[in-house]
């Protein structure tokens, strides 16, 4: 009687915790946000349930680029860069994310509409609103990187009755940036090198890599971390450090380390990549030997996974003796070893006018990258 008796208890409990589940998915607070991604104040209430019509993050029409792991409905996702673009009908658009911790750019129409600042408390975000009745397009593009956490994307909810529809006009041309955080754009819009704040001065779309693809009508893939090197992180009192970005490079999402991710997912044309900087910034610099086998054994890597990508070694500091010497020295090895279109390439140097947090590039000195990047990738790539 008394196992029964607890057995009915359990059951009981089971009920209680999914019907608070089930509540807890259509009780969420809204806020609507302004093109700084600030709450307007009168502008937050809490619904019992989102109006409209509600689109699952695995709908057809949902396009993505970047590391995404989409399943059951929902798509999660942590590097900077990931695009969500879709078509849709109506008047206003509404995101359905759990975040809390990662910024995003909204584009309405292909113009930049506000930044999403997103919050742990709020799931809902009404990004669009008042526009004509008719279709429009909408991108999302996350701003931060993946020390920011996880996000989790739920959905599109639309005007009552509209609906989504697929964006024809996606570019075939694919780039994928591997690099650290000049690549992730860490302190491009920061207002000097002491930042109150890192997040809110991250933007990854005024970065070199996203600036430079969209002109050359190609999608990018972000594979950034800050601080991160080819053999040796910033910082570390060891030659060589457990977690460069290579232990990394396979994963889906960042912090999660037991989702590979599929490389056939989307494959590129041409592989970037922007390491080096932390290797050799500080002191102890990685042995040449070390620093070479490990270069040549990632871009091996690589090549297995994208047989007919092209590989372009980016030196973001041309100026640092240290890093050049190495990249080069790289660059020539592999390419008396017989490795084919492969490349190299500086980056234009900048001074300390020109920086942001931490002394990390401002998005003028990005441009500037981009400017003298793109002819050389439109060279070598026939574009």
């Amino acid at each position: 009687m008394i196992m029964i008796t607890t057995y009915i208890m359990e059951i009981k409990k089971i009920f209680i915790i999914l019907i608070l589940s089930y509540l807890s998915l259509f009780c969420l607070k809204t806020v609507e946000i302004d093109k700084y991604g600030r709450e307007i104040k009168g502008k937050e209430t809490v619904v019992k349930k989102p109006s409209g019509e509600f689109y699952a993050a695995d709908n057809d029409s949902i396009y993505y680029y970047g590391r995404v792991d989409l399943d059951d409905e929902e798509a999660k996702f942590d590097f900077p860069g990931i695009n969500i673009i879709a078509g849709f009908e109506g008047t206003s658009c509404t995101v359905y994310l759990v975040d809390g911790g990662n910024d995003y750019n909204i584009f309405i129409d292909n113009e930049f509409k506000s930044v999403l600042v997103t919050k742990p408390e709020v799931q809902i975000y009404k990004v669009a609103k008042g526009l004509k009745d008719g279709k429009h397009t909408i991108k999302i593009v996350k701003r931060t990187e993946a020390s920011y956490g996880i996000a989790v994307f739920k959905g599109l909810i639309l005007d009552k009755g509209k609906k989504l529809f697929k964006v024809s006009d996606m570019q075939k041309r694919k780039i994928e940036f591997i690099g650290d955080s000049i690549t992730c754009g860490y302190g491009n819009e920061g207002p000097s090198i002491n930042c109150d704040s890192l997040r809110k001065y991250e933007n990854v779309s005024k970065a070199y890599g996203p600036v430079t693809a969209e002109g050359l009508n190609a999608e990018y893939n972000i594979i950034a971390i800050s601080g991160k090197g080819v053999v040796r992180n910033y910082g570390d009192k060891s030659k060589i450090s457990p977690d460069p970005v290579s232990f990394y490079y396979r994963r889906t999402l960042q912090n999660i380390s037991d989702n590979n991710w599929d490389f056939t997912k989307w494959v590129p044309d041409l592989v970037v990549i922007a390491l080096g900087a932390n290797d050799f910034s500080t002191e102890p610099h990685p042995d040449k030997d070390v620093f070479e086998n490990e270069y040549k054994k990632f871009v091996s890597f690589i090549r297995k996974n994208y047989r007919n990508a092209k590989i372009l070694i980016l030196n973001t500091h041309p100026d640092n003796e240290a890093q050049k010497k190495n990249l080069e020295n790289v660059y020539n090895k592999l390419k008396n070893d017989g490795v084919k279109d492969i490349y190299y390439f500086d980056l234009p140097l900048y001074n300390n006018t020109e920086v942001g947090c931490d002394y990390h590039p401002l998005v003028n000195v990005h441009k500037r990258f981009t400017d003298s990047l793109a002819p050389y990738i439109k060279q070598i790539m026939g574009w």
